[in-house]
């Protein structure tokens, strides 16, 4: 019965007697092409890219002011050993969806930018308690057996998703104020 030898994402068969042929010289039995998945990316992504937003905190007033939102640009590195070989793995960010959690959402491959030169935001309309924004991080990887200079790509793309703390949304009241 032929054995199964899985290595990262690849799966290859190996006969008895060819297993019995490579064990009968002594030498360590051949491994295949090394290689990382986009599911072994996923599981080193600890965390997505953040989610930071202006006016920050628990209540947010709407009077003629979008709600700023930005997250890092920053790619994620990490060092693993995958089979005893030592492998380093990049992920960038590349677009990020954000759901504002009022029906209406934005896609972008800006991460944004703090206020004052904010470049993501978004004007909610309607009051309500417990909003919170969602965003999605579409990432792309690459990897290196550690040491070489030559970076191969991970096929497909990762996504991670994180959600903001609630806030409450209220409008401005100008009871008691002189227009």
């Amino acid at each position: 019965m032929p054995k199964l030898v899985a290595f990262f994402d690849k799966t290859e068969i190996v006969t008895p007697e060819e297993c019995k042929a490579q064990a009968n010289t002594g030498a360590p039995l051949a491994a295949g092409p090394t290689t990382v998945s986009n599911e072994q990316v996923a599981r080193l992504i600890p965390h997505g890219s953040g989610i930071n937003r202006y006016p920050s905190g628990e209540i947010f007033v709407i009077f003629k002011q979008p709600m700023m939102v930005w997250t890092s640009p920053d790619k994620q590195t990490f060092n693993i050993t995958l089979l005893g070989t030592a492998i380093e793995v990049e992920a960038t960010p590349t677009s990020f969806n954000w759901d504002w959690g009022d029906g209406q959402s934005f896609e972008t491959t800006d991460p944004g930018t703090p206020y004052p030169n904010y470049t993501v935001s978004h004007a909610y309309e309607v009051t309500g308690d417990g909003y919170v924004i969602r965003l999605r991080t579409s990432w792309s990887a690459r990897w290196r057996i550690a040491g070489q200079t030559q970076w191969h790509q991970v096929n497909g793309t990762v996504t991670t998703t994180e959600t903001s703390s609630p806030f409450n949304l209220y409008f401005a009241d100008s009871y008691g104020t002189t227009p």
